[in-house]
């Protein structure tokens, strides 16, 4: 009778996990479907496309700039034919040098987005799609073009859009000071790259090479490099609160820690807050406030709320296979970690934290 008992006790467990996940599941996929069908929503009517419209806007993003045109992001505050609040893609052939945050009324013609259907190729209507980029164009002449303010005034966009604009702003200006103090050097465009997320500067040629060698992402602003300066900071922190005697007034892994996630938070705004930057970010603040808050849990369990975190903020994370790779290589790591094939490694790392603050080493806490 008790053995009846104990089987069922288990099978209503099972039942009970069982249905946890398959809500989960369909939270997951309504979460998915809810996110995708407001963008389509957004997307420019079949009827309007090729039509001239008449908008006013906010330039959103760096101008990228070639011979003939300037690209750049666009937010359409106001039109006719009621196509309003829209994130587009412009071209523009004028002689006006385009800078974010500058408040414009244009003739436009757009397009809905679409790319090519290439096997391997660079899905471009896919990457719009992540970004909330309802239809791409250009911008016509017409004597209604006209710069109406340097910056929108206060109201005019909500308020995600007026951080985003602002953060161009600011990075549009060091961009500037950075091109006037760099003049021609010969590797200007990848300083520009590194330091602010901006690869313009960097030649077709130069760019093809990096893309067919896989360094391509090591030359602009990426998860690898935040998290390597949000580590370098962490370190140097523990190395001068030791050396300064700071970690007798404050934990030395907590302000090791918060200065690492202020490090990451900063470079992830110099990156204009991309979503690859923001998928780093993420990942580093769950890892890092644990450790701030010493909490105890595996390191799977941490990755799995970064996973939660990130897919929860953008949902279409997961057609980007940035998304994968990033995810893949952190459990890989994790995993190699446990088997100790990483112990030459974590060697050191781990008497550091005991050495210094007496914690044990994140990757390592938690309950088997």
């Amino acid at each position: 009778m008790l053995s009846f008992a104990a089987r069922a006790l288990d099978l209503w467990l099972l039942i009970q996990r069982l249905l946890i996940c398959l809500m989960l599941f369909l939270f997951g996929l309504f979460w998915h479907l809810h996110w995708a069908s407001n963008i389509l929503a957004e997307r420019l009517p079949q009827a309007l496309e090729g039509e001239t419209l008449h908008v006013t806007g906010v330039v959103t993003g760096l101008p990228e700039r070639s011979l003939i045109a300037q690209q750049f992001q666009f937010k359409i505050l106001h039109s006719d034919f009621g196509f309003s609040q829209r994130r587009v893609v412009l071209n523009y052939y004028g002689a006006n040098k385009i800078s974010p945050g500058q408040y414009w009324a244009f003739s436009v013609r757009l397009n809905r987005p679409h790319g090519f259907s290439n096997p391997a190729g660079f899905d471009y209507e896919g990457w719009l799609f992540q970004r909330r980029v309802s239809a791409r164009g250009y911008v016509r002449p017409s004597p209604s073009e006209r710069l109406i303010a340097q910056q929108p005034g206060v109201g005019a966009t909500p308020l995600t859009d007026s951080f985003q604009v602002r953060l161009h702003s600011l990075r549009y200006t060091i961009k500037t000071q950075l091109q006037r103090l760099l003049g021609d050097a010969l590797h200007g465009g990848l300083l520009l790259a590194l330091l602010i997320g901006d690869r313009a500067g960097i030649s077709q040629d130069s760019w093809s090479l990096f893309t067919a060698t896989g360094s391509n992402h090591l030359f602009v602003i990426s998860g690898l490099h935040i998290g390597m300066i949000s580590a370098f900071c962490f370190w140097l922190t523990l190395t001068l609160g030791k050396s300064l005697g700071i970690a007798a007034l404050v934990p030395a892994h907590k302000a090791a820690a918060l200065i690492a996630l202020v490090a990451a938070l900063f470079y992830s705004m110099l990156a204009g807050f991309s979503l690859p930057t923001q998928r780093a970010f993420i990942t580093i603040a769950v890892f890092i406030c644990g450790l701030f808050w010493n909490a105890r849990y595996l390191v799977s369990f941490r990755l799995l709320v970064a996973l939660l975190a990130v897919l929860l903020l953008n949902p279409l994370a997961v057609i980007n296979s940035g998304f994968w790779m990033s995810f893949t290589a952190v459990t890989s790591l994790v995993v190699f970690s446990r088997a100790g094939l990483l112990s030459p490694v974590q060697i050191p790392i781990r008497s550091l934290f005991r050495r210094e603050s007496g914690y044990s080493q994140p990757t390592t806490c938690g309950h088997n």
